[in-house]
């Protein structure tokens, strides 16, 4: 879907993407959130600059959960930011609106299984691809020409209330299809 291949060779197989799924260990809501604010979520991942993404400092967040996850170094400093140095995925993203990161595919391909919508902000050349891709399908805004902070505002209000709609729903399901789909995938390569 996001990168269709034309004319593969003979033999060629295309296999899903990888997504890791663990086990929530509760089905509630992690207690440091809001249960009245919409949650955004941030990571960028091992390659994505903190800073790139540091107008989350900025008051009018105050109104949503922030979590961000990896941010050693605490760019995001405002009293309304919650660290966390790891999440349980599982457990966060069943009440997360909006995901905020670099663009890798780890963290794109969870949050379209959980079918949130997606701000990003690159680091290299794959996402930047990765990002393109996810835009032509409506899925993810990219910021990296974003520098108004009023811009990053109007952004995130429009696209922390996308979550439910139906692209995040068909491509949420095409993704849960491909993790039950990759071991029938993964014998038929090793048949060949």
């Amino acid at each position: 879907e996001l990168f269709p291949q034309d004319h593969p060779a003979p033999g060629y197989m295309q296999v899903s993407p990888l997504v890791y799924t663990g086990a929530a260990t509760t089905k509630k809501s992690p207690s440091y959130l809001n249960p009245n604010k919409k949650t955004i979520f941030a990571s960028m991942g091992s390659t994505g600059d903190w800073q790139n993404i540091s107008f989350l400092n900025n008051r009018f967040f105050e109104k949503y959960n922030v979590v961000a996850s990896g941010d050693e170094n605490r760019i995001l400093h405002a009293p309304h930011i919650f660290h966390r140095p790891f999440v349980n995925i599982d457990e966060l993203f069943p009440y997360t609106d909006l995901v905020i990161c670099h663009g890798g595919n780890g963290t794109l391909y969870q949050a379209l299984l959980y079918q949130i919508p997606l701000l990003c902000r690159s680091s290299h050349c794959e996402q930047e691809w990765n990002i393109s891709a996810l835009e032509k399908n409506h899925l993810c805004k990219s910021l990296d020409d974003v520098s108004d902070p009023g811009l990053y505002i109007s952004i995130t209000e429009e696209w922390v209330n996308k979550k439910g709609a139906q692209i995040f729903k068909t491509f949420g399901e095409k993704v849960r299809g491909s993790i039950f789909r990759l071991p029938d995938l993964t014998k038929q390569v090793a048949d060949r």
